[in-house]
C-alpha cells in the first residue's frame, strides 16, 4: 500500500497528518489482480447478432483490445491514438459523418489498461452500419 502526500508544510507536518489521517486503514496485504491475454473468446467469432430493440437508442460503441500502456506511461502511445481517433477537425471521421447527418459527437480512448492488455474504445450517436465502415476504411 502506498500513499503520497503533496503540500507546503514541512515533512515532518504532512508525516503527522498521514499517520493521524491514515493510520486506521489496515494493510490487508492483497496482491493486484492479473488477467488473461485473451480478452475475447475468438472461437465465438466470427458471429453476428440480429437484436430486437426495446428502445430507440443510437449509441454505437466499438472496443477492441491492444498491447498494455502500462509500461510505456511517459510516452503515452494511448493519447495519441485518442487524438487520431476522436480528432473533431477537417479530414476526420467525425467530420464526415456530420457532414453525412450521421452522427454529432465522438469520443475515443483507452477505456481499460491492465498489466496485460488495454481496451481502446470509440462511442457515437449514430447509424451504426455506415459509421462502422467508416472507421475500418479510415483506420
Amino acid at each position: 500500500m502506498k500513499l503520497a502526500i503533496l503540500g507546503q508544510e514541512k515533512l515532518e507536518e504532512l508525516a503527522q497528518y498521514a499517520k493521524e489521517k491514515f493510520s486506521e486503514i489496515k494493510n490487508t496485504d492483497r496482491t493486484a489482480p492479473t488477467y488473461s491475454n485473451d480478452v475475447f473468446d475468438f472461437s465465438a467469432f466470427p458471429a453476428l447478432y440480429k437484436i430486437v430493440p426495446i428502445k430507440e437508442k443510437r449509441d454505437l460503441l466499438i472496443s477492441w483490445p491492444m498491447e498494455s500502456c502500462q509500461s510505456y506511461f511517459m510516452e503515452r502511445p494511448h493519447a495519441l491514438l485518442s487524438f487520431c481517433l476522436g480528432h473533431e477537425g477537417p479530414g476526420s471521421i467525425l467530420a464526415l459523418l456530420k457532414k453525412l447527418g450521421y452522427a454529432t459527437h465522438l469520443s475515443a480512448g483507452l477505456e481499460h489498461n491492465t498489466p496485460q492488455f488495454a481496451m481502446v474504445c470509440i462511442g457515437t450517436k449514430s447509424n451504426a452500419l455506415f459509421v462502422i465502415s467508416c472507421y475500418f476504411v479510415k483506420i
